[in-house]
């Protein structure tokens, strides 16, 4: 396909010419043709260019004459055709020869009567043909990656076809550099890595270079070609070209309008994959929400989506257990990957243990939408052991701790937004109340959640600090820890050998506090009625602390 010195002298009537030097020069590229009669011309030379001249400007001068083949090798020309010799030129000097042999640089002599424009018609006329070539190629191409496009063909078709083009080998490596497209035989665990690693090691120079990539095969006995299918907006991942020492430039035109293929087909399955999530999302937000007219539409666009929500009958939240102190601990990029690696987690195993259930990411949180048994029993007692087996597995994975909030169970799908607010007082209620991750049925924690609700949020603010405003007071005053050990005796049902263990004190020194507790009240506070009133507080506080949060 391409042009070479020896392809030009195969031209009428360069027959006739004669390569007297540069021999190992004539497979030089040759992109261009032009005339030479300026000496030091740098400026106009273009790299592949094939000159013509006379030399009738430095006729006299060999050192010039010199100067301007070192000139032309330094500017990449393909050759010089030296015209005229014997009518202007009286003979080529052998210094000429040597240098353009010494530098490989083709050097043809052409009868002395040839016109210019003879040598450059044919030169023209082939170059034109060649790009016509390139271009029909490339039509051809197009219109072929363009059908299995309209065709709706996959990653597999593209880059079989491809395969065939070019006759090698050819795998495609995702985004998240997964060979999701081979046209051979599956690539061994070695290779796969080996590319995996290189595609890993060239990953920046290919989003920000967005150049090919030639590294050695494993055995260094061929080379593969990895490209990179890279937009300015968005990377896609990288084709590998197996046995890619000798493409030609037509080989080079079918990667190049595979890739744009496949780039398009990614983008098209990204765009249709995230489009689908949005619709799943809305859907589920507007079914939480409750924002439809009758249960019937709710059904019916559930059914548009995938989802049979008739046997859907109870909601569960799945969480990561104080997610707020990672943000002190983790950068924003590391917080979104352990999100992502939480959600894969959940996803599946939920996909192993309970497949027909509906899962999505839900306000930073995973929301389970789950299918019924043959009663509510059973539905709770399936949901509890597969609530524990996915704390389970995410603790041992991904070494996070996780809660869970479960709804309670409804027969109708518009109770379904019940549910989810009662999964969802579950799980914030257990958290604060227990202090520690687990699996909670709202049922569980009911009346704390009516008492949260029901209560002057301000009021009960005010009412909370001034009970304990003695024990705080105090604290602040003398430096002591009174209010954390109050708290734990009320909590522990005033077992003293119980709260001395939990706060890793001496049964002593919590005796000790407790009597000064004591002494700040007009009234004891550990006797009932009066410790019934802090028991209430202090849930209070934990409650109104949590919603500060």
């Amino acid at each position: 396909m391409k042009l070479t010195v020896e392809a030009v002298m195969k031209l009428e009537p360069l027959t006739t010419g004669e390569v007297i030097a540069g021999h190992k020069g004539l497979s030089n590229i040759v992109t261009s043709v032009s005339v030479l009669e300026i000496p030091k011309a740098t400026t106009f030379i273009k790299e592949g260019q094939i000159e013509i001249s006379a030399f009738y400007s430095i006729v006299s001068s060999v050192d010039a004459q010199l100067d301007v083949i070192r000139m032309l090798k330094k500017c990449k020309a393909s050759g010089l055709i030296l015209s005229h010799v014997g009518l202007v030129l009286d003979s080529v000097s052998k210094l000429l020869i040597d240098l353009c042999n010494e530098l490989d640089f083709p050097l043809i002599l052409v009868p002395p009567n040839t016109a210019y424009i003879d040598i450059i018609s044919p030169i023209l006329d082939s170059l034109l043909q060649t790009q016509n070539q390139k271009l029909e190629h490339a039509m051809r191409i197009y219109d072929k990656m363009t059908n299995l496009m309209l065709e709706e063909k996959d990653f597999d078709d593209i880059v079989a076809t491809l395969s065939k083009l070019i006759n090698r080998p050819v795998c495609f490596y995702s985004h998240n550099n997964v060979c999701v497209s081979s046209s051979h035989n599956a690539l061994s665990p070695e290779y796969d890595i080996y590319i995996k690693q290189n595609i890993q090691d060239y990953l920046n120079s290919f989003i920000d270079d967005k150049k090919d990539v030639y590294i050695t095969s494993i055995d260094c006995k061929s080379t593969i070609l990895l490209a990179p299918v890279v937009s300015s907006m968005m990377y896609y991942g990288v084709m590998a070209v197996f046995n890619a020492s000798n493409l030609n430039e037509l080989d080079s035109i079918s990667i190049a309008q595979t890739k744009n293929a496949l780039g398009i087909i990614t983008l098209n399955k990204i765009n249709l994959k995230d489009y689908n999530v949005l619709l799943k999302h809305d859907y589920i937000n507007d079914l939480v929400m409750w924002n439809f007219t009758d249960e019937e539409t709710a059904l019916q666009r559930g059914l548009a989506l995938g989802y049979d929500m008739s046997k859907i009958k109870v909601t569960m939240i799945v969480d990561i257990f104080n997610f707020s102190e990672f943000s002190v601990q983790y950068s924003e990029n590391q917080l979104q990957k352990i999100k992502t690696d939480f959600y894969n987690t959940v996803h599946n195993e939920l996909s192993y243990f309970a497949p027909e259930n509906v899962m999505i990411n839900f306000s930073d949180k995973i929301l389970i939408l789950f299918s019924s048994e043959k009663d509510a029993s059973a539905t709770q007692q399936r949901m509890l052991k597969i609530g524990e087996q996915l704390r389970n597995t995410v603790a041992l994975a991904l070494n996070l701790p996780v809660s869970i909030g479960i709804g309670g169970y409804y027969d109708s799908i518009s109770n379904i937004k019940n549910s989810y607010q009662e999964a969802l007082s579950a799980l914030r209620i257990s958290n604060r109340i227990f202090e520690k991750p687990k699996c909670t049925f709202f049922e569980e924690v009911q009346v704390y959640s009516f008492i949260r609700d029901s209560i002057d949020i301000y009021k009960a603010r005010m009412i909370v600090d001034n009970l304990l405003l003695p024990i705080k007071q105090y604290d602040e005053e003398n430096n002591t820890q009174l209010l954390p050990t109050f708290k734990m005796l009320i909590l522990s049902d005033m077992d003293t050998i119980g709260a001395a263990e939990k706060l890793f004190l001496h049964k002593n020194t919590v005796l000790q506090r407790k009597k000064k507790i004591s002494k700040l009240f007009k009234y004891d506070p550990f006797s009932m009625p009066y410790r019934l009133q802090f028991q209430i507080a202090i849930m209070f506080d934990s409650f109104l602390n949590h919603d500060a949060s």
